[in-house]
């Protein structure tokens, strides 16, 4: 088993916001690179869209609760947690953080419209609709993170572009290794005098 320690990337933003789908490319992208086994938790995942919305905040912060209960847990046994948790309140994100020893936070940052065009299941129409009174950034409060370790924006980059910059600052943060080049120095030595030679460079 890898000796590694692992880490959490917990990924907080509103409904919609593409929390699920960066949650999963950039596990995706770590199974290709690393040998610690990843768990994507997401809190969406296994909920109907009335009664898991229907939730107050009380049942809402005891799911954050345990998300980052569990977090701790994976992270200890050095195993890679990636977390797509709402999380609307900062005080339980902070002590989420509190309680992980290697913690990114990362805010998935998105516009209301754009955030009412990727909502299959109709959450905003039914606030709109008078059927529900109860979805975080329209009803109820969002805080946003005061100091992320990224921010992205997924109404201005793709889902791969924000995933790369995540990557990036678990590199920076010397979480995962940098990709390496295939070739030794000597090889790529090699290389750039051939292309010198052939006029390339």
């Amino acid at each position: 088993m890898n000796s590694r320690p692992g880490f959490t990337v917990w990924l907080t933003g509103l409904p919609c916001a593409g929390k699920t789908t960066l949650a999963n490319l950039l596990a995706e992208r770590l199974e290709h690179r690393d040998r610690r086994r990843i768990e994507v938790l997401d809190a969406c995942v296994g909920r109907d869209s009335d009664n898991g919305r229907a939730a107050h905040g009380g049942k809402r912060n005891a799911d954050v609760r345990r998300i980052a209960f569990a977090c701790d847990l994976l992270s200890r046994k050095n195993v890679i947690a990636v977390a797509a948790v709402e999380s609307s309140c900062r005080e339980m994100r902070d002590n989420a953080r509190r309680t992980i020893e290697r913690f990114v936070e990362v805010f998935v940052d998105c516009p209301l419209e754009v955030r009412i065009g990727r909502d299959n299941a109709g959450l905003h129409a039914k606030v709109v609709a008078a059927e529900t009174n109860d979805l975080t950034g329209v009803s109820e409060p969002y805080e946003p993170p005061d100091n992320p370790e990224v921010t992205c924006r997924t109404s201005e980059e793709s889902p791969e572009a924000s995933v790369d910059r995540i990557v990036a600052t678990l590199e920076r943060l010397q979480y995962i290794l940098p990709v390496r080049s295939a070739y030794s120095a000597d090889e790529e030595e090699q290389v750039r005098k051939r292309l010198e030679g052939l006029g390339y460079l």
